[in-house]
């Protein structure tokens, strides 16, 4: 019996501390040097669907400093499936330099960034397929600016 119980306590123990695989999604916006990467937690206490980062990127600038903005669960990045929206809060420091171009837009000028991957988790896709996205840069004056990305599905197997 003793047996038993210990076996069901070390299984249970393996089942609650395993992680999951991390997703996400490795994006382009079209006519523009800028990169959007979106993944989840990898924990399922914290939701393996919910967003824990989105970092933005210009591949025309120069090696180390090539990040624009990174936005975390933890202030300023939440989603809804695979809908993600962004506050550029300048307070936070993964969002603080205000004169970072994106688009032509200079970082601080931006209220919001909102991110619209065309997926949906009932109908799954293999890693490295690719995908629709809009990016939706919302300026602090109410205009907003639309581009269109593609995305591969990330899915580190």
């Amino acid at each position: 019996m003793k047996r038993v119980i210990f076996s069901a306590a070390v299984a249970f123990a393996s089942f609650t501390s395993m992680s999951a695989l991390a997703d996400g999604f490795v994006c382009a916006v079209d006519d523009e040097a800028l990169n959007i990467k979106v993944y989840n937690h990898t924990q399922p206490e914290e939701g393996t669907r919910n967003a824990a980062v989105m970092v933005l990127s210009n591949q025309d600038v120069g090696f180390g400093r090539k990040t624009i903005a990174t936005f975390a669960s933890e202030g300023t990045l939440r989603n809804a499936g695979t809908s993600y929206f962004a506050n550029v809060d300048l307070r936070f420091t993964g969002s603080s330099r205000a004169g970072e171009l994106i688009a032509g837009t200079k970082l601080g000028q931006l209220k919001s960034i909102r991110f619209h991957v065309d997926y949906n988790y009932s109908y799954p896709l293999e890693d490295g397929d690719v995908t629709n996205a809009t990016l939706v840069l919302v300026k602090r004056n109410g205009e907003k600016i639309n581009l269109a990305a593609v995305c591969d599905r990330y899915l580190n197997n």
